[in-house]
This record gives C-alpha cells, sequence and structure tokens, in this order.
C-alpha cells in the first residue's frame, strides 16, 4: 500500500484537482445535479401483466359508527362544541364507493323483463346495478323488490351508491450526487493517492425497505486529503463577531456605560463601561466552526445517495361533495395490487378510467424518473375508499358532515357550533 495512504500529505492537492478525478468530473462544493446511472450490462425483462381484480364490494358504515366519529371530530376541535354531534338527529346516510379515479354513472333505458313491476326501467352503464324509477316520480325513490330473471333485487332511498375510482402508482428510485465536503480532521486515513476512486454508482449503498424514504450520505473511498483550515489559518479559533474582538459587548448598567460609579472606578465592568462578552467569555478569541479547533481538515468528494418513493395519484371528482384532496391521507380497501420491477399499465382493465389512468401515469413516471435515476421497484393498486355523507338536523337545521376512509375521518365545514371558547 502507498505510504500515502497512511500518511497525510503535507499539503493536499487542491480543490480543482477533485474535479479531475475520473467520474466525479465537475464535482464542486455545494454539489451538482444528479448522476444518470449506467446503463445495465443485461437486457431488462419487460413488465407482465399482473393478476386481475376479484372482490369490488365494501360493507356500508353503520349509524352508531358514523356517530361516534363524528364525536370524535367535535372532541378533537378546541372550539367545538360536543352537542351538535351528541345530540344531532341523523336523517339521511349515502354511501360513496371511491376508487380513486372517477366514472360517472349514465341513464340508459333498458328492456330486460321485470315481473310485477310496471314502471321505467334503467341500467347504469359501468355497473350491473339496475334502477328503477316509478311512473311520475323520482329516480332511487322506489322501496319495492323485483324479481329480474329470477334474481332480487333491492333499491332504497336511504342509501346511494356511486362509484368513483382512484389509482395509484408508485415507483421506488434510487438517485446519486456528488459535491466537494469537509470535516475536523480527527485521524482518518487520507487516502487520496492511494488508488482510483469508484465511480459514485460503483460506490456501496443498502438501500432501505421498498416505498421507504431515505437519504444516505458516504465519504468516496480514496478521496480523502488533510488541508490547513483557510478559516482560522490553522491556529483554531477566530476572532469573536459578537464583540469584534474587544471582549466587551454591551452597556454596562450599573454604570451605564460611564465606567464610574459613586465617583469610583465601576467594580462591575472594571471601568470599561460595557460588559464582558457573552460568547467568548471576554476571551476576545472564540473557537474556529469550521474546523472545531482541530487546524486541519479532511477534505473528501461526498456522494449523497437518495432512495424517494413517488407517488402518483389519479382522484377524479366525486359526487359526494367531499373535497378529493381529502382522501389522499386515507386508505380504503384494497382491490387490486401489482408490484415489480416495472410495472405493466393496466391495458383492458374492467374500468375504463383506471386503464387510461394507468397508462397515463407509467409512461410519464417512466419519461419523468429513468433519465437521471435508478427505478428499483414499481407498484400499482387500486383501493376503494369509502365515503359516508351524513345529513342531520340541529335546532331546527339541516347539516352535513362526511366520514370516509378506514380511518373513519370526519370533515364538517360547516360545523354548526364553533364558538364554545373566547381566546382573551
Amino acid at each position: 500500500m502507498s505510504s500515502a495512504a497512511v500518511y497525510p500529505p503535507t499539503s493536499g492537492p487542491s480543490t480543482s484537482m477533485y474535479g479531475n478525478v475520473p467520474g466525479y468530473e465537475g464535482t464542486l462544493a455545494g454539489g451538482g445535479g444528479y448522476l444518470p446511472p449506467p446503463v445495465p450490462v443485461e437486457p431488462v425483462a419487460p413488465p407482465q401483466p399482473g393478476p386481475a381484480p376479484d372482490n369490488w364490494s365494501i360493507p356500508s358504515l353503520s349509524e352508531d359508527v358514523a356517530r361516534e366519529a363524528f364525536k370524535s371530530f367535535a372532541s378533537s376541535q378546541c372550539c367545538y362544541s360536543k352537542a351538535p354531534a351528541s345530540d344531532g338527529v341523523i336523517t339521511n346516510m349515502e354511501a360513496f364507493n371511491t376508487y380513486r379515479s372517477e366514472e360517472s354513472y349514465g341513464e340508459t333505458p333498458c328492456s330486460y323483463p321485470f315481473k310485477n313491476c310496471g314502471c321505467d326501467r334503467y341500467l347504469c352503464s359501468g355497473s350491473p346495478l339496475v334502477v328503477v324509477r316509478l311512473p311520475n316520480s323520482t329516480l332511487y325513490s322506489s322501496h319495492k323488490t323485483f324479481e329480474r330473471w329470477g334474481i332480487i333485487l333491492l333499491w332504497s332511498t336511504t342509501k346511494q351508491t356511486l362509484h368513483t375510482r382512484r389509482y395509484r402508482l408508485e415507483t421506488f428510485t434510487e438517485s446519486r450526487s456528488t459535491e466537494l465536503a469537509n470535516k475536523p480532521y480527527e485521524g482518518e486515513q487520507a487516502d487520496f493517492y492511494a488508488q482510483p476512486a469508484p465511480r459514485p454508482w460503483e460506490v456501496m449503498a443498502t438501500p432501505p425497505n421498498l416505498f421507504t424514504n431515505h437519504t444516505e450520505e458516504i465519504r468516496v473511498p480514496y478521496t480523502s486529503s488533510v488541508q490547513d483550515c483557510s478559516k482560522c489559518h490553522a491556529t483554531g479559533t477566530v476572532e469573536c463577531e459578537q464583540c469584534n474582538g474587544s471582549g466587551y459587548d454591551e452597556q454596562c448598567w450599573v454604570c451605564n456605560g460611564s465606567g464610574t460609579s459613586n465617583d469610583q472606578s465601576c467594580s462591575h465592568c472594571d471601568g470599561k463601561g460595557r460588559e464582558r462578552c457573552k460568547s467568548c467569555s471576554g476571551q476576545r478569541m472564540k473557537e474556529c466552526e469550521t474546523c472545531k479547533g482541530k487546524r486541519q481538515l479532511l477534505t473528501y468528494i461526498k456522494l449523497k445517495v437518495e432512495w424517494i418513493n413517488h407517488v402518483g395519484d389519479h382522484v377524479e371528482n366525486q359526487t359526494s361533495g367531499l373535497n378529493p384532496d381529502n382522501l389522499r391521507s386515507v386508505h380504503g380497501k384494497k382491490l387490486f395490487e401489482d408490484s415489480q420491477y416495472l410495472v405493466y399499465p393496466l391495458i383492458g382493465f374492467p374500468l375504463q378510467a383506471i386503464s387510461l389512468a394507468s397508462e397515463h401515469l407509467v409512461r410519464e413516471h417512466q419519461s419523468k424518473y429513468a433519465q437521471n435515476s435508478r427505478i428499483l421497484q414499481q407498484r400499482q393498486t387500486v383501493e376503494l375508499v369509502p365515503i359516508t355523507k351524513v345529513k342531520y338536523n340541529w335546532k331546527s337545521s339541516s347539516h352535513v358532515y362526511y366520514v370516509f376512509g378506514n380511518e373513519n375521518q370526519v370533515n364538517a365545514e360547516n360545523y354548526p357550533a364553533t364558538c364554545c371558547c373566547v381566546i382573551l
């Protein structure tokens, strides 16, 4: 091994020399852009279509659960009275099953033969649900049970289920960037002259669990050298900026800056008229913050490795009235999941909106993240997020709140009693 790997050189390489290290050309203090990953030596296997979804149903929210969620929400707000949540009378509940992307119902007259019906029939597009409209009445007004081809269908006015869809694509990437860095020298090995440094994507780094954000900073092997600290000129101390090296700072509170008290030299400030500097304790000099008093710096190329989980959500507007942004922080029933190195778009998925969202996001993530980072894994999911719109009466007025997600989060923007406390 070269002796330079054990004993630091008396004069380290200049900063400009680091920019000539193979693979690190142009590396400067403060860092630069991300470094493109090398082209894979072996061809990458093409993505394969994922499994087909199975169950598309989700349990309805009971009135008791809706009320308890509302009471918990009111209790968590400092200026909300609990009375509306506890005493309000629930008059109606509507369930909206959200798939994180929307497909609206459209009414199409159908000719399926009903027994014991005698009313207008409509088939909702995108769903096997048959909606019955009685003559000269509003939609969803029937409580009757009808038989179609031996199948019993029931539609209730107290619960209206509409389908909106949400699609999520996660792309887990690794990116690398470099910058010139230094730290106080504490006896580390100065190996700049020992052997060629590994290139940025050759440095070993252990990734975290998949789809977990993490950052790691690594000192690139064979790039370290020892240099004198230029901040303190290798003395380990610098002039105190608080007192400009005088040792004194604020005006003395005893003599008000005169230096005398009761016709005698002020004993508190030794007749200086100013307080001893608290920053340097009157020593006029402070420890150098750059080298921490070590007088020398270990200068090296720092490799910054970032693992980032990029999430793309396709959340369409849904007819419940709840802001779609609320849905991003909750979970639903996972109906479909496909995880591969590179996922295959959901072409031919039973729901066209999901297919289009998948195709768009997969293409977008490829063009956006494959240039300057390495894709480690992708995951696409379709979730059914429950949303229940609850109508209730409080003091002769009608109000609305929403319960959504598996967590039963509540949104009640127009809560009727929000002034139960006074800020003085």
